[in-house]
Order: structure tokens, then sequence, then C-alpha cells
């Protein structure tokens, strides 16, 4: 529940902070509203802007602290590298999320 909170408050403020992509987001919503009446299951897919928003405001802000931690349950390998079996793997989200080699310009909200 508190990534949910966590993930939702980081959204609204960025969208509070980057009026441009406000007001793409309500455009968007503004149209489906116009063509299907609401917003609903069935259409809420269409929303491809407000999806990328929340993407780039969870790559921003992972809403997990830290990293992701798992178990390997079995001996594997891949590209000749051997993980043996309970080795414990850690993913650092946000050094990922906020890593030059694969984000231009990481710490910027561009949801474009």
């Amino acid at each position: 529940l508190e990534t949910i909170a966590s993930a939702l408050s980081f959204t609204a403020h960025l969208l509070a902070k980057h009026q441009d992509v406000q007001e793409k987001v309500r455009a968007e919503v503004k149209s489906l509203l116009e063509k299907d009446g609401s917003v609903h299951y069935d259409n809420i897919s269409r929303l491809q802007y407000l999806s990328q928003v929340i993407s780039e405001s969870l790559r921003v802000y992972p809403p997990i602290p830290g990293q992701v931690n798992r178990k390997c349950v079995k001996d594997f390998e891949f590209n000749g590298f051997r993980i043996p079996k309970d080795t414990l793997i850690q993913v650092p989200v946000r050094l990922i999320h906020h890593d030059p080699r694969y984000w231009a310009n990481p710490e910027d909200f561009n949801p474009d």
C-alpha cells in the first residue's frame, strides 16, 4: 500500500512541477472522455501518454527503496556466467534507473 501511495504522490508532484506534461495528460483524458463519455477498464489502455508519465515517474522515483532481493532457487548459467543455487541476487533499482549508460539525462523527468 505504501508503494502505491508513494507512486501516486511522486506522479502528482511531477505533474504539478511540469505543467506542460500535466496539460498533455489533461488533453488526452479530455479527448477520451469526449469520445467515450467515461474512463473505464476497456478504454483506459488507450491513455498512452498517461501510461508514459506513470512509467517515467516510477523510473525517477522508484517506490521501492534500496534494492530488490531474490534468491536463486537452482543453479543457473547465462552467457558463461554461473549463479549457484541459494545465491542472493540484489537488483539496485534506483541505480539502474539513474544510470547514464542507459538514460541520456537520468535525473530529468521526460515522459516523451
